[in-house]
């Protein structure tokens, strides 16, 4: 079995009140990014240096989907975000919902669109994404000290 039917073989599509979101029309609609994916079809760069991915990336539920799509994620030394499993989702829906939603930097307001995404809904803990969050903000050994009112230990 193929790496991409292995992913699409084991998905859901989000939790109650925050459901993922088809928003392949978006992506194919963005004429400014639009390159050709390797297989000859249509596809969205997902950042002005590439690389192409098909215009259904993060779409049609919780996937790795940039394991399956970004090319650095098939590096030995791969980013850390690449195992992460999320989708596209309707912000608005999902802020009723206990689930955490970002904006998509990849597609920003500029380009007409404004995509949100969410790993919870896809059952990423919120410490899995601190986890994530310190990876790429370290302190780089800085200690910070709080004093929180009504607290008298130190």
């Amino acid at each position: 079995m193929a790496r991409n039917e292995e992913q699409l073989s084991n998905f859901s599509l989000g939790s109650e009140g925050c459901k993922c979101t088809d928003q392949s029309a978006v992506l194919a609609s963005l004429t400014k990014r639009s390159c050709l994916i390797s297989e000859g079809h249509n596809g969205v760069m997902l950042t002005v240096e590439g690389p192409c991915v098909p215009s259904s990336y993060g779409s049609y539920g919780c996937l790795r989907h940039d394991l399956i799509n970004d090319p650095k994620c098939q590096m030995a030394d791969s980013p850390d975000y690449c195992p992460d499993t999320w989708c596209f989702v309707d912000a608005e829906s999902c802020m009723r919902s206990s689930e955490r939603v970002h904006r998509s930097k990849h597609f920003p307001r500029d380009l007409g669109v404004d995509l949100f995404y969410s790993h919870s809904t896809c059952k990423m803990s919120v410490a899995d994404e601190w986890i994530d969050y310190d990876r790429h903000n370290p302190l780089e050994g800085v200690s910070i000290l709080a004093l929180v009112p009504g607290n008298t230990s130190i």
